[in-house]
């Protein structure tokens, strides 16, 4: 139970650092699932923040750039990755987060 509330904690601060950054990118994978792109920084300086996040409230953070291609490139920490193009993702309020 403990580590579930730090899983929890640590994913509400994350999202706390997207609603503050301004402008978002959303995609929903499905209606329990979605990817969400910030426009702050990465730590790792390789683009900027996003999450794939769940009702769960699981998810897994990771970096996005857009591809020479035009294409949205995201590295998840696991080192996976997914790309995406940018018309499959659309902005949103930040009161909608």
């Amino acid at each position: 139970m403990q580590h579930l509330k730090k899983i929890t904690l640590v994913a509400l601060l994350f999202i706390s650092t997207i609603v503050f950054a301004g402008q978002y990118q959303v995609y929903y994978l499905n209606e329990s699932t979605r990817i969400v792109l910030s426009k702050v920084a990465c730590d790792e300086d390789r683009g900027f923040r996003a999450a794939v996040q769940n009702t769960n409230h699981q998810f897994v953070k990771g970096c996005w750039v857009v591809s020479p291609e035009n294409m949205i490139h995201i590295t998840w920490k696991d080192g996976d990755f997914s790309v995406f193009s940018p018309d499959m993702f659309s902005e949103v309020m930040e009161a909608e987060i």
